[in-house]
């Protein structure tokens, strides 16, 4: 007993398991990376119709609102 070995069926399955959680982590990170530049987008699209009522807007407490929404 002071040597343990796996047995040699034990060495494939483990690397199968671990590569399908690599692959998971990895289509999880894909996933998470698409959604984050959709909420990106969506931003830069407000941001840009606020910017463009800042500079259609006379009232300049209405401008400060805008200014805050952007901040």
């Amino acid at each position: 007993m002071r040597f343990l070995q796996p047995d040699e069926q034990l060495v494939p399955m483990a690397r199968a398991m671990f590569t399908d959680l690599w692959d998971g982590r990895a289509l999880e990170a894909k996933d998470a990376k698409e959604t984050l530049n959709k909420q990106l987008k969506a931003l830069g699209a407000e941001v840009k119709s606020l910017l463009g009522r800042i500079v259609q807007a006379t009232s300049l407490a209405v401008i400060g609102a805008y200014e805050a929404c952007i901040e």
